[in-house]
């Protein structure tokens, strides 16, 4: 199972798996519950959402995009770091919200 580290504790995603990994993004001045920032995947645009946010714990510090696939489309997830094997206990964040959320769409996004 691959999971995304925050600090000392490591994160599933219910709703999205982690196909890749990545570095460069483009932030954004954001409200707490929307996209932090824009990155790319395969020639697609796609929303970065801050780990730290969408745990409650306050902005991530790290520098290391997960790139996740979702039934409604690909979202990054900005983290401390991406482990491709880990067996140990994890918490789940729900991802099906950030994908259905028609705010967090590009085109809208830059208007």
């Amino acid at each position: 199972m691959s999971v995304a580290r925050l600090g000392d504790k490591y994160y599933t995603f219910d709703g999205g798996r982690i196909v890749a990994r990545a570095e460069e993004w483009s932030s954004l001045h954001s409200s707490e519950s929307g996209p932090s920032g824009y990155s790319s995947f395969k020639g697609e645009v796609i929303p970065v959402f801050d780990l730290g946010r969408l745990a409650g714990a306050g902005d991530c510090r790290g520098g290391q995009l997960a790139i996740l696939q979702t039934l409604g489309g690909n979202i990054a997830i900005l983290t401390d770091g991406v482990l491709a094997s880990y067996r140990g206990a994890a918490d789940a964040i729900d991802v099906h919200s950030l994908v259905m959320n028609p705010s967090h769409r590009v085109a809208e996004a830059r208007t």
